[in-house]
This record gives C-alpha cells, structure tokens and sequence, in this order.
C-alpha cells in the first residue's frame, strides 16, 4: 500500500497537468471575442443562413478562431457573469461604434 500511494500521488500530478495544458489556449482574448461575436451578429442578421454560413467561416478565418475556440470562450464567458457582463458591454460599445461610423 505504501509503494501504491506515492504512484497514484504522480499519476494524479501527471493526468492534472496533461489536463490543464490540453485546456489551454482553447479560449480566445476577450478583445478578439468581442470582435468576432459583433461581426458574427452582424451577419446573421444581414444574411440569408447559407451565406451566414460561409460568411461565418470567414469571419472566423480573418480572426484565427475556431468554432471549438468560439464555443469554449462563448461557454466560459457564460458560466461566468462577471465576464459575461463585461463582455457584453464592450460588445454593445462596439457595435454602437461600428453603427457611427456607417456610412447613411
């Protein structure tokens, strides 16, 4: 039992970091998520789903994200309303600017 212990004591260490490190860098920064959710709701309501479709992959593609980096920051960011609400703001600021600066 005493040899056992100090193996699954290192095992345990081992599996956490493998853990930790997989996880990370599978968010974006909050700038670029802003960035990307603004553009992604700007052209879901200007287009037609199939040219969403390609326009989304676009988007992403100009951003260096992808749909699993979107979905784990879009999830994170959810679970946590702190950041959401932060998040959100910065979103409602940008979309005001980008409206501004429009031309009419």
């Amino acid at each position: 039992m005493n040899k056992i212990f100090p193996l699954v004591k290192i095992a345990f260490v081992i599996i956490a970091g493998l853990i930790f490190f997989s996880c990370s860098g599978k968010t974006v920064d909050e700038k670029t998520f802003v960035a990307v959710y603004c553009d992604l709701t700007i052209a879901h309501d200007t287009l037609d789903a199939g040219a969403f479709k390609k326009e989304k992959q676009s988007i992403l593609n100009k951003y260096s994200v992808t749909e699993q980096q979107l979905s784990a920051t879009y999830n994170e960011y959810y679970q946590t309303p702190k950041k959401w609400e932060s998040f959100f703001e910065k979103s409602l600021a940008r979309m005001e600017k980008m409206r501004k600066n429009q031309p009419i």
